[in-house]
């Protein structure tokens, strides 16, 4: 029989799957469109996307295209460990949104 606390870390760890899923799509797509550019983008050279809202607007918008919803749901109702789970997928991809 599962505990509660096993659920939540089974969701999370799902919601965790896709986003880091998603950041590799994202991570692969620039990467494949910078190799097309006379000049790197600041993309490739900061090692992860230079603005961050650039990089919660992509991630949004693969999350609508693929029928979840958005970053705010599921993700924003799953308390401090979505917090957990998002910085999981942005460190393990070391995607350091830099704001202006």
């Amino acid at each position: 029989m599962s505990k509660p606390s096993d659920e939540i870390h089974g969701v999370v760890h799902e919601y965790a799957n896709r986003l880091v899923r998603i950041i590799d799509k994202i991570g692969n797509d620039e990467v494949e469109s910078n190799e097309r550019r006379e000049r790197p983008s600041k993309v490739i050279m900061t090692g992860g996307l230079a603005k961050i809202s650039l990089f919660y607007r992509k991630v949004e918008e693969q999350l609508r295209s693929e029928g979840v919803g958005s970053m705010y749901y599921p993700y924003g109702t799953i308390d401090t460990w979505n917090v957990v789970a998002i910085g999981a997928a942005l460190f393990r991809h070391q995607i350091i949104p830099v704001s202006r």
